[in-house]
């Protein structure tokens, strides 16, 4: 039976219900017809609309529906003298208290299943009256409700097991989220941490192995950097403070060596007197000490020098009176070994590795280890690496060798993560002198670097310095501002030349014209022989 095919005396009888019976709930008593009832009961889900637990508005709208049904009706006037039928016909009187149950209700009706012991302070979540209390709880943007939280976790200096309060209720940020400001904001909003440590800086993608006195910058190539507080440039850590680099301790000396913070590796080979080695820079490091001299890396008594043999035993090696080991490192530039002292002895040919003790060919190097979730590639685009970015996005061309992210992964402050994990990051910079880079190199910001040297590099997002400017401790100053290298003998420092120019018998004419890199070259009339 459809609601609306009710007997228009059933009509009325709604009628009283939402009438008489709603408003006068407060009495406790009010009358309506049993049968009535009765047939509401047996009616479709519909009509259970009118329950008890119902707003006054959803009655409303059920009789004034209804009541326009009967208005159509070509019976309607002839009911109308039955609607006006005085009250007194009515025999049974409801029990207010008792209407939540349908079966024992007389004139409401509660909806199928519905629960008898439901109240005002109830209400109805998944089919089910529960308390008002239980309510789920409305929270601002980027929080949820927790019936037992911390909000020691919500702050960006802190870490979960730093917390230690007992839990509460309340609304808390989701994971991924800081309170700041009071407002939950993306982890990465969060401000960079203040260091305690003096001539400490904080840095998003910094490597420890930068404050070890012993090692240098191709050392800790391969190190995963993490952010946290490290020392600032030029400061070295030394019994767990930042001190300046000049304060390192002296280094141990192999036998027969002696520190010098001024040497000259010339004074070191056979033959050679003060009087033959030019005069002019000096370096700090380990030198012969009286007597000796240096012979295939070893500093022996002088007398051994007559004796030494320039044939060398091994296969593709040849004898150099100045060469460096250095240069046979398949890890190493030639940039890198710049400041190794050279010495005569047996070194691998040109174009040639010592992998294992032996010389073999530069492609024989075994391919460098990467960080976790990276893979060496021959030819790579570090492009591919950022968050958002497939390789339709970056552009075709030059390729370069190195560590890249495996599939399903992207590089973010330098670390390749899951891809899910890119998240929007902050692209406005505080320090002066700054911009947000989607792709940009911390190499580039070093004086001491040229373009040449950044090319394997990983780009990441972050703040980096404008063009044209360089990082000096800590600030991003005019690139003018760097203080000069310091270049081995008869090299000299220029900002825009072309290692072409060092070679023998070349000239400026026969080296192509084209890109120039900054760097130490030979000074005039001189030529690079063996680095």
């Amino acid at each position: 039976m459809d609601m609306f095919d009710i007997h228009q005396e059933d009509a009325y009888q709604l009628h009283l219900v939402h009438n008489t019976l709603v408003p006068g709930m407060k009495n406790g008593k009010s009358v309506v017809k049993p049968h009535i009832a009765k047939r509401f009961v047996d009616t479709r889900e519909e009509i259970a609309m009118i329950a008890f637990n119902v707003q006054v508005a959803s009655v409303e709208k059920a009789t004034t529906v209804i009541r326009k049904r009967m208005l159509a009706s070509p019976t309607t006037n002839a009911h109308r003298k039955n609607l006006s039928a005085p009250q007194e016909k009515c025999t049974n009187l409801v029990d207010i208290p008792k209407m939540n149950n349908a079966s024992s209700t007389v004139g409401i009706i509660t909806p199928k299943n519905a629960n008898p012991d439901a109240t005002a302070s109830t209400v109805m979540i998944d089919g089910q009256c529960v308390p008002k209390y239980k309510c789920p709880k409305l929270c601002p943007a980027n929080e949820e409700y927790s019936s037992c939280g911390n909000s020691c976790k919500e702050s960006c200096s802190t870490t979960d097991s730093d917390c230690h309060k007992p839990c509460e209720s309340g609304c808390f940020c989701i994971a991924g989220y800081k309170r700041i400001d009071g407002v939950c904001l993306q982890k990465s909003y969060c401000p960079p941490p203040k260091c305690q440590g003096p001539n400490e800086i904080y840095i998003p993608c910094g490597k420890s192995c930068y404050e070890d006195c012993s090692k240098t910058p191709k050392d800790c190539s391969y190190e995963t950097c993490s952010s946290g507080c490290y020392c600032k440039p030029n400061y070295k850590r030394v019994n767990g403070e930042c001190v300046p680099q000049d304060n390192c301790p002296q280094p141990e000396c192999p036998v027969h060596e002696v520190y010098s913070s001024c040497g000259n590796p010339c004074y070191d080979e056979c033959g050679k007197a003060k009087s033959d080695c030019q005069s002019g820079k000096c370096y700090a490091g380990c030198y012969c000490e009286k007597g000796f001299k240096r012979i295939d890396g070893v500093c022996v008594p002088e007398t051994k020098c007559e004796t030494s043999s320039t044939k060398c035993e091994g296969q593709n090696e040849i004898y150099k009176k100045c060469g460096k080991s250095c240069y046979e490192d398949c890890s190493k530039s030639q940039k890198d070994c710049r400041y190794e002292t050279c010495y005569s002895g047996c070194f691998c040919k040109p174009r040639y590795k010592r992998v294992a003790g032996a010389c073999v060919s530069e492609k024989e190097c075994p391919s460098p280890e990467c960080p976790p979730h990276e893979v060496y590639i021959t030819c790579g685009n570090s492009c591919y690496d950022e968050c958002g970015k497939t390789k339709s996005d970056c552009q075709s061309g030059k390729c370069y060798e190195g560590c890249y992210c495996q599939d399903g992964y992207k590089r973010i402050d330098g670390v390749c993560v899951p891809e899910f994990k890119c998240e929007p990051l902050i692209t406005k910079c505080q320090g002066q002198n700054e911009i947000y880079k989607k792709c940009g190199k911390t190499c580039y910001e070093d004086c001491s670097k040229t373009q040449k040297d950044c090319f394997y590099e990983a780009c990441t997002s972050g703040c980096f310095c404008k063009p044209n400017f360089k990082r000096v401790d800590g600030s991003c100053v005019a690139e003018d501002e760097c203080p000069p290298p310091e270049c081995p003998t008869h090299e000299v420092y220029i900002t825009c030349g072309n290692s072409c120019y060092d070679e023998c018998g070349k000239s400026k004419s026969d080296c192509q014209s084209g890109k120039c890199y900054e760097g130490c070259y030979c000074q005039d009339g001189y030529k690079r022989i063996d680095g």
